[in-house]
């Protein structure tokens, strides 16, 4: 995909942090200015002397922001599903978390590095995790990737009808897959249950065209690192994202003094996220209130 492109899109989603403008090369100015084609506008008519003021300036902001939405939501930016084939979420959506944006921003410095650069991507997974160091395994010719563990917890992830999620998670997946990164799904459910989760996916827009791979138990007591692992063999995996930290490697599950990973800590944030559980049902939410 046009790497101006994407970095037009970077620029115009709404609900992300600052830092994202960190990502976006210097050259970018120079790069947006060719090969999209825009949606009409009218010029702008330069204003009266002594005419400009605050409601000019945000009467100028607003017509800049609504630019910016007919354009993410046409039809013309490759890659981005429209914002009218996106099932809207069955009521509130969940609320954003920083992590996010960390994850946005991370991803996508790698996504825009130059190809010819002899800097070598950094897999999210460990190069020898018995050692308990940060060190991590490098990366061939293989595809980017982002991996979410779907799962809460030690729970399945629900799949009910009434699934919701958050907007700003939704919006950075599609983001990077306009930037050509993949985006993996990791999950307790069964193979069989795969029809399942394309769905509950497809309902909370997290994957509105059905394309993202599944890493799902094809087998009777088959691990989730064994599924993380495969995955890592098919994908350039650049960050993983939790709810708990066994989610990006197993040695979590069996340390007897949690503390004793602290070495491992520097990878929160830089390719370990940690933020809750995609996918939250609304009934199921309520019902474990009433219960509490």
């Amino acid at each position: 995909m046009n790497r101006a492109l994407a970095l037009l899109l970077l620029l115009a989603l709404p609900g992300l942090s600052g830092c994202v403008a960190l990502a976006v090369p210097v050259a970018a100015g120079a790069m947006m200015g060719r090969g999209i084609d825009r949606p009409p506008h009218e010029e702008a008519t330069p204003p009266a002397a002594g005419s400009a003021g605050p409601a000019a300036e945000e009467s100028q902001a607003a017509s800049a922001e609504d630019a910016q939405v007919a354009l993410l939501s046409s039809g013309e930016v490759v890659g981005v599903v429209s914002y009218a084939e996106v099932p809207p979420p069955s009521g509130q959506g969940r609320q954003d978390d920083p992590a996010y944006s960390q994850l946005f921003a991370k991803v996508t410095a790698i996504a825009q590095r130059d190809p010819f650069s002899q800097e070598k991507r950094k897999s999210a997974i460990l190069a020898d995790p018995g050692t308990l160091k940060p060190d991590r395994a490098e990366c061939a010719f293989a595809q980017t990737a982002v991996l979410v563990d779907l799962d809460p917890a030690d729970s399945e992830a629900p799949l009910a009808e009434d699934v919701v999620t958050s907007r700003q998670l939704a919006r950075v997946l599609a983001t990077l897959r306009a930037q050509e990164v993949a985006v993996l799904w990791l999950s307790r459910h069964t193979a069989v249950r795969a029809g399942a989760v394309r769905r509950a996916l497809l309902r909370s827009g997290l994957d509105p065209s059905g394309a993202d791979e599944l890493y799902l138990v094809r087998y009777e007591d088959e691990t989730k690192a064994t599924r993380r692992a495969d995955a890592a063999g098919d994908f350039c995996i650049v960050a993983i994202l939790g709810d708990q930290k066994r989610d990006f490697d197993e040695l979590f599950a069996f340390l007897k003094d949690p503390d004793a990973a602290f070495a491992l800590d520097p990878l929160i944030g830089e390719a370990w996220f940690l933020a809750p559980a995609p996918l939250t049902s609304l009934s199921q939410s309520e019902q474990g209130s009433q219960d509490d």
